[in-house]
Parts: structure tokens; C-alpha cells; sequence
């Protein structure tokens, strides 16, 4: 989650100082990939007011809202069965892809895998190589010395 001061953060809409009596937003970093239009909300604070008036205010709230329910301990179910994960050396998590919901990746943000159902899961061919798609598009690229999409193939492969 981002860290707001009240009264030294700034809002990167309006610029303006959010101080104590604002309504404000902290989005938490819910977005890996610095080309995609939300990175410009990951991590970071605004005033409501100018998050609701921004194109794609109401669209980042939705998916860093979605992101925060996602990752609670009682909502890591396996996508493949169901069942609550708890072992963590079972568990795969995969963040934020992208918010258009044309995209066939679109359908795998912050769901939960069991590494064990792995094997016999029949979109897992499928979502691999949507994922190596995506990472040689030249659409994805991340922070240095972050390689998160590679990882996510490699835990899948």
C-alpha cells in the first residue's frame, strides 16, 4: 500500500498537497507493468475528488479493489480446484495482466494456482504461451531487475 504524509504527499493529478481533512485514495502496487495505463496509479495517493474525475479513475479503483479482496488469505482458492490453498509452497499467484477484458489474459488476474493441479490443467499450455505472447510483444516491460513475467512462465511450464 502506498504511504501518505499528510500534508507533504501530492496528489500526481492536480498536484496539490493532500492534507489532513482530504478525502484521498491509496491505491497499493497492484501493477507490474510500467506500459500499461493504470501503472500510473500503482502505488501511489490521489484526492477522491480528482480520482473520480479521472478517465480511468473509476477502472484503476476497480481492479486495485479487486486485487486487495484477491490476495486475502481466505480467498486463495486454486482456480483449477477450488480448493483453499493453504501451503504455500503450493501456491502460485498470478498479479495484474491487463484491464482489457478482450484480452484472453484478462480472465487469469489475481487468481490462485495450485502448483500440484498443474499438470493435467488443460489451459496451462494455452496461458503459457499467452504469457511468452505478451512478454516478446514488447507491450510489457517492468521495473529493473524485476522479471516477474518470466518467473510466472517458468512456475507454470
Amino acid at each position: 500500500m502506498s504511504i501518505l504524509l499528510l500534508g507533504k504527499s501530492t496528489c500526481p493529478i492536480c498536484g496539490l498537497t493532500i492534507k489532513e481533512g482530504d478525502q484521498y485514495y491509496c491505491f497499493p502496487a497492484f501493477v507490474i507493468n510500467i506500459n500499461d495505463e493504470l501503472f500510473f496509479f500503482n502505488d501511489d495517493n490521489f484526492h477522491l475528488d480528482c480520482l473520480n474525475r479521472h478517465k480511468l479513475g473509476e477502472v484503476a479503483k476497480k481492479y486495485a479493489n479487486l486485487f486487495v479482496e484477491r490476495i486475502r488469505p481466505d480467498n486463495r482458492r486454486c482456480l483449477i480446484t477450488g480448493e483453499k490453498i493453504t501451503d504455500p509452497n503450493d501456491h502460485i499467484f498470478i498479479d495484474y495482466l491487463t484491464s482489457n477484458e478482450e484480452d484472453y489474459l484478462h480472465r487469469f488476474n489475481f487468481v490462485h494456482i495450485c502448483k500440484s493441479s498443474l499438470a493435467n490443467w488443460e489451459l496451462r499450455k494455452p496461458l503459457v504461451e499467452e504469457l511468452v505472447r505478451l512478454k516478446n510483444s514488447g507491450k510489457w516491460q517492468e521495473l529493473a531487475g524485476r522479471d516477474y513475467l518470466g518467473k510466472l512462465i517458468s512456475q507454470l511450464s
